[in-house]
């Protein structure tokens, strides 16, 4: 907000009850008490003040920060955090504030006839909301009301105010016993054998299922390897990511540098998260995220952690929410009572709305990522198995610490040294006689590898066929290619059964001509009166190309003349 002039406008719009209750128990009052500093401010103290008056006064308190703190400091501790929260946290059930801060913010002896006239004079400076109501005269027991402040006001007291929780980032020593921890050493392997079977299946969608095959087929390391719903999530995050922000032709064919390119286009709009990350959520599904700038807040935070440090999930989530810009995945007027979560074993639905955004909705997402950049080498983490009643498959996140890879790939390192592949003595030997490969070693390339060309017929024993070569080409292009990539992938040197091979299948090609120059009749097999005209006449004959099982073929060119023949026997008919 640029001035006081525009907090008093937007406070113009709270009723008169709620102004003249404010100004009559509490502001009146406050202002005497800080007459000096709302002087300095321009706010002269009369002994009354009218409508104007109140709303420059309140206005004044929200713009200063003096006056601000000042305002603070005359309310009991408790309240004053409650007070923050709504400041920092957005919409607010008051019984929930109650409970949180142990503060009392309704009046017990009055019965809510009248809500504005129940809550303490301090919430008043709040926006006062009904969260449903039980009829038509909006009779509510008070835990159905509702604290807010103008989105605009807000933002502007965040900059001159403290969070209600240490949002900076803090190192923990140690970790406790009951956490697993995660980090990626065969990640790089892991990426390279997941790009080439994306590579290989670019027409195979990442269904559950198929996600599931991968991952057993290719022993994907797993978050949760024992957990019958989450023991492919890793597998998942790393497929989506991979076939959504990896570009076909990437730059250079270092793993470090592609995934540095590939999150290029993550902090843009390639990253949906509400397939990818929110999964969690039901309801109206077709909804687009702000993921260009929701992913780029995330992204951005990794540069901020403490070097091969960890530090708490809460810290994360914290300083996330307070200290980075804003996160709104959706406007709120898009999800409001359309999205829903099932929690606990009966499934019981609950809402997004105001109050529940930030739990259903923003923290996930801020898990998610991090178990997204978990799953690439970015950060390790250390986590629980989520609870019965969790909102989503991330909500056991505990621990994050930024890895070497992360610190590079997000900039804050200028450099990084990819780790050795291990040596090893893996390789391919095409028999000389039979088309059979044996394999040396143990790699899941050589799995991905050789299924492009051959099936599995024994241990370590491939065999080649025209049907598992073919796989996936339909030109004369394609089998050229496959052929080059086998000769690059494979062997170079192939033994004359191999070459014969190769030649064989580019001379099969196209074989087949498709003919448009004919028309096929089918004879009805009742009328034998037609079928021995057919097969007698000297004239019909000579017309038919090709007579089998009361089909004939006739060319276009002779069509007229077999009509017209038929035509002298009684046969009329049109195609």
């Amino acid at each position: 907000m640029s001035s006081t002039k525009e907090i008093s406008k937007i406070l113009n719009s709270y009723s008169t009850t709620q102004l003249t209750r404010v100004y009559d128990e509490f502001l009146r009052d406050f202002v005497q008490s800080q007459q000096e500093l709302f002087r300095k401010h321009g706010v002269v103290p009369v002994s009354y003040m009218d409508r104007k008056g109140i709303t420059e006064a309140m206005a004044a308190v929200y713009f200063y920060q003096d006056l601000f703190e000042a305002f603070l400091a005359v309310q009991p501790e408790e309240l004053a955090k409650a007070f923050l929260s709504v400041i920092w946290d957005g919409k607010q059930r008051v019984d929930f504030l109650e409970e949180k801060y142990g503060v009392q913010l309704v009046n017990p002896e009055a019965r809510i006839k009248v809500p504005l006239e129940s809550l303490l004079p301090v919430c008043l400076f709040l926006k006062v909301g009904y969260k449903s109501t039980t009829g038509s005269d909006k009779k509510l027991p008070y835990y159905d009301l509702e604290l807010d402040l103008d989105p605009d006001i807000r933002r502007h007291v965040k900059t001159i105010t403290e969070p209600p929780v240490n949002a900076e980032l803090q190192p923990v020593r140690e970790l406790p016993e009951e956490v697993q921890v995660f980090g990626a050493p065969a990640f790089f392997d892991e990426y390279i054998t997941l790009r080439t079977y994306l590579e290989q299946n670019p027409k195979e969608k990442l269904t559950i299922p198929n996600i599931k095959r991968v991952q057993k087929q290719l022993q994907i390391q797993e978050f949760y390897p024992t957990d019958k719903q989450l023991s492919y999530l890793r597998t998942r995050l790393l497929l989506q990511f991979i076939s959504i922000c990896l570009p076909k032709k990437p730059k250079s064919t270092e793993v470090h540098e592609q995934l540095k390119e590939a999150f290029e286009r993550y902090k843009q709009w390639w990253y949906q998260n509400l397939p990818h990350l929110l999964f969690h959520l039901k309801g109206k599904k077709t909804l687009i995220t702000e993921s260009s700038t929701v992913n780029k807040v995330l992204f951005e935070t990794l540069p901020e952690l403490p070097y091969m440090q960890w530090v708490t999930a809460d810290n994360l989530v914290a300083h996330i929410r307070y200290r980075r810009p804003e996160l709104l995945p959706f406007q709120m007027y898009m999800v409001r009572n359309l999205l829903y979560v099932e929690q606990g074993v009966r499934k019981n639905e609950l809402f997004v709305d105001d109050t529940t955004y930030f739990s259903l909705i923003t923290e996930p997402l801020i898990k998610g990522s991090f178990f997204l950049y978990a799953a690439l080498g970015l950060v390790d983490i250390a986590y629980t198995l989520p609870s019965a009643d969790a909102v989503s498959a991330f909500d056991g996140l505990a621990y994050v610490r930024l890895t070497p890879l992360g610190a590079y790939v997000c900039g804050r390192n200028p450099a990084y040294q990819p780790p050795v592949a291990e040596a090893g003595a893996v390789g391919f030997e095409l028999d000389e006689h039979r088309l059979l490969i044996s394999v040396t070693g143990t790699s899941k390339m050589n799995v991905l590898l050789l299924e492009k060309y051959a099936g599995k017929t024994g241990e370590n024993l491939y065999k080649v066929s025209y049907e598992s070569f073919l796989s996936g080409c339909n030109t004369r292009k394609d089998i050229e290619n496959k052929i080059s990539s086998f000769e690059k992938e494979i062997s170079a040197e192939l033994p004359p059964v191999w070459v014969n091979f190769m030649a064989s299948l580019l001379a099969r090609h196209n074989r087949l001509r498709l003919r448009h120059d004919c028309r096929i009749y089918r004879l009805p097999p009742e009328d034998k009166e037609l079928v021995a005209l057919v097969a007698r006449d000297e004239v019909l004959k000579s017309l038919v190309q090709k007579a089998e099982e009361y089909q004939v073929l006739v060319k276009d060119t002779d069509v007229p003349k077999f009509r017209a023949r038929l035509r002298q026997f009684g046969y009329l008919f049109q195609d």
